[in-house]
């Protein structure tokens, strides 16, 4: 059997690696940074944690319509935690991450919705 190449072992592990880099920056902005960077890189780390967590008590994916259900409350929870961030903090970097969990949510109710009028148009 051929050994893997670099690239398959790199997509293998990026999980860890994206992990281990959420650590470094929780802990970077624990000890040098203010109250926002804080609370964001809390919310970073949080994430690879919540997707363990849904899967392990799941099993496998709460699907409903072709829209995951673990997933969406993932990023809900994770819009609830940014967006205060974003309106109270005084910089320009939170309102960017605000809005790319926006494209997050919408991508959800997008597949959402292209799916349910597809199969409408179908039928």
């Amino acid at each position: 059997m051929a050994e893997p190449s670099w690239t398959a072992w790199l997509w293998m592990t990026k999980h860890s690696f994206q992990f281990a880099a959420f650590v470094l920056l929780f802990l970077y902005a624990v000890l040098r940074c203010d109250g926002p960077e804080r609370v964001l890189a809390a919310v970073l780390l949080a994430l690879p944690l919540q997707d363990r967590l849904y899967h392990a008590l799941a099993g496998e994916e709460v699907v409903w319509a072709r829209l995951d259900l673990g997933h969406l409350a993932i990023d809900l929870v994770t819009m609830a935690c940014v967006y205060p961030v974003a309106l109270r903090a005084n910089r320009v970097y939170p309102l960017w991450i605000v809005a790319a969990q926006m494209i997050a949510l919408l991508g959800h109710f997008d597949r959402y919705l292209i799916v349910g009028w597809t199969s409408s148009r179908t039928t």
